[in-house]
């Protein structure tokens, strides 16, 4: 007769996969995240903020060295175009993009490009869309 499994007797390995072949990022996920993960007063000596950036690029990093992935490609969001279509209320509670996190918003794709890394972005669709489909 076979023994059922409770679990208690299983080793769960929690440590990362690593050689992973395609690590997929959603990107507007990732600056978000850093934006709050880091103070606001993060800046240039000009007085550029600089909170989200810093904090997107050291997860990134801390995501590549756990899973060293053999590809990267990040998604990034686009206006849901096919959503809105089909109700008029989606995302309609979410309030707006920090104005500092917004300032910051043009840096991040030449950030993922000098890592050598790939941006994805198909007009229409979110970031976890794209993922999903890939």
């Amino acid at each position: 007769m076979p023994k059922t499994s409770t679990g208690d007797e299983l080793q769960l390995d929690d440590g990362p996969a690593r050689e992973s072949e395609l690590f997929l990022v959603d990107g507007n996920n990732l600056a978000y995240r850093g934006f709050f993960a880091l103070p606001e007063e993060l800046q240039t000596t000009d007085g550029q903020p600089t909170n989200a950036l810093l904090g997107f690029t050291n997860m990134l990093f801390k995501l590549l060295s756990d899973y060293t992935p053999r590809g990267v490609a990040v998604a990034w969001d686009t206006r849901p175009v096919h959503r809105t279509e089909i109700s008029a209320e989606y995302k309609s509670e979410r309030r707006p993009m920090p104005d500092l996190l917004r300032e910051q918003f043009p840096h991040f794709r030449p950030i993922v490009e000098a890592f050598g890394y790939r941006n994805l972005e198909f007009e229409g669709w979110e970031a976890d869309d794209v993922i999903a489909t890939l």
